[in-house]
């Protein structure tokens, strides 16, 4: 959202902070988020921002469905990197969103949901711990100060 305008800002942040009101269900959904390394460390918005927005991503990594993974800068470039996308449960079925600029595309082809799977995996593979990934993300929260 680098590129918004600021008019796009407060309706985009609007939309945001509505679809967040589905984190408080009981029972709530679980999420898996894989973060770059880069993504972490990268200022956006300036300092009081990322220190902001890290420290709320550590707030949600206390949630019991919430989980955050970073994928180290070390691992180099994968298949992460090729956008972000979601995948759900919908009845008995797998669905996948994939972002784009300008919007976005929900995914139902079994076949192409199970590519997201793979991705999905593939990702995991190559992120740090649960654990190791909540200090680096905390370091990165301390190194704003």
């Amino acid at each position: 959202m680098a590129a918004a305008g600021p008019q796009d800002v407060d309706a985009h942040l609007a939309k945001r902070m509505k679809r967040q009101e589905v984190l408080n269900r009981d029972p709530g959904p679980i999420m898996r988020v894989f973060l770059d390394q880069g993504v972490i460390e990268q200022p956006v918005g300036g300092q009081r921002i990322m220190r902001a927005q890290l420290a709320s991503v550590l707030e949600w990594a206390q949630h019991p469905n919430i989980t955050f993974r970073v994928v180290p800068r070390h691992v180099g470039a994968h298949v992460g990197r090729d956008g972000s996308f979601k995948i759900m449960t919908a009845g008995n079925a797998e669905i996948a969103y994939t972002e784009a600029c300008g919007g976005g595309r929900l995914v139902v082809d079994s076949t192409e949901v199970r590519s997201f799977r793979l991705r999905f995996d593939r990702i995991s593979d190559l992120a740090l711990p649960v654990g190791a990934s909540i200090e680096l993300i905390t370091q990165a929260v301390e190194g704003l100060h």
